[in-house]
């Protein structure tokens, strides 16, 4: 029997985005595509452009990502699911080459690949790394966040160090091709399976905006599923460059994340661990003075939420 998949788009109010998304799809060289966009957004012309596409479209303003991403694979029989954000396009083959990865690894419950940005910077955290060859003071802490927080892996893609931080080499083009086995993947282009998603009763929503994606991939891997990194699965992120929407959010399911799943497994791995939540608290405090907005100090109030709801779930 041919393999079929369900390709399942998250918007929220980005037409646009959302069009691009959506023609990469149908630009697929793959044959049966079930496609799915759960709708967050209230825009008009989304459902305007929703109306010349052949897709199924499931309306739900509920603000909790982890609630969506599980709305999501539970209204899809199919096994194979790939998830999509609007503000991703992937490659004509993308979904041909994850499918045939899974087919290779039949204990791997999850593919991706490279989710690269079309401008100068993959995100703040990539900006503020490059901002710091101009200065010394952010060159030093830079340096020290590479080879202690991130262990030296700053620019491989799709590793959960010691300290429960993320390193940043899935948005570049790999210098390798060579499908390799990894920590993690993004919510924002990946293909997964069905029932190893089903097996762990699917996306944890104590989780609000983040994290909700690498808890998952921590209990995946606790179960004995690999997580697979397919340098041919190739897609596009039109990320927004700039300082963050939801500081609250960010501090709270940050702290909620490292009490559940950051387990260091050495001395060295604590001490990256706490110095990374230092750095995070800190960043808020920079972000405050540098935007002279108080707002962004909640995501202090955040992390002390995030602990809070963790000893009280």
């Amino acid at each position: 029997m041919p393999d079929k998949i369900c390709v399942i788009i998250f918007t929220c109010d980005r037409p646009d985005d959302l069009r691009r998304a959506l023609d990469s799809v149908v630009r697929q060289a793959f044959g049966d595509i079930q496609l799915i966009v759960v709708n967050n957004g209230t825009a008009i012309k989304t459902n305007e452009i929703l109306d010349s596409y052949n897709s199924r479209v499931i309306k739900d303003t509920t603000k909790r990502l982890s609630y969506l991403f599980n709305l999501g694979w539970k209204n899809t029989d199919s096994e194979f699911i790939g998830y999509l954000a609007d503000d991703a396009e992937i490659k004509p083959d993308w979904i041909k080459a994850g499918i045939n990865t899974l087919h290779k690894y039949p204990d791997a419950a999850v593919v991706t690949g490279p989710l690269v940005s079309p401008y100068e910077f993959t995100g703040e955290m990539h900006a503020l790394y490059q901002k710091a060859s101009k200065n010394p003071f952010l060159r030093f802490i830079s340096g020290f966040y590479d080879k202690f927080i991130l262990e030296g892996k700053t620019f491989e893609p799709c590793v959960l160090c010691e300290s429960g931080s993320y390193t940043l080499g899935q948005g570049f083009m790999p210098n390798f091709m060579q499908e390799r086995e990894v920590d993690l993947a993004t919510t924002s282009s990946m293909i997964f399976r069905r029932s190893a998603i089903e097996s762990i009763g699917g996306f944890d929503e104590n989780f609000m905006f983040n994290h909700a994606d690498g808890d998952l991939f921590v209990r995946l891997k606790k179960r004995g599923y690999k997580i697979i990194y397919n340098p041919n699965m190739r897609a596009i992120h039109y990320i927004r460059i700039g300082p963050s929407r939801y500081p609250f959010f960010i501090g709270r399911d940050t702290a909620y994340f490292y009490l559940k799943d950051v387990r260091p497994h050495s001395l060295r791995g604590a001490l990256a661990a706490l110095s990374n939540i230092i750095v995070l608290n800190v960043y808020w405090l920079y972000k405050t003075i540098q935007l002279r907005e108080l707002r962004q100090l909640t995501g202090l109030t955040g992390f002390i939420k995030g602990i809070i709801d963790f000893i009280m779930r």
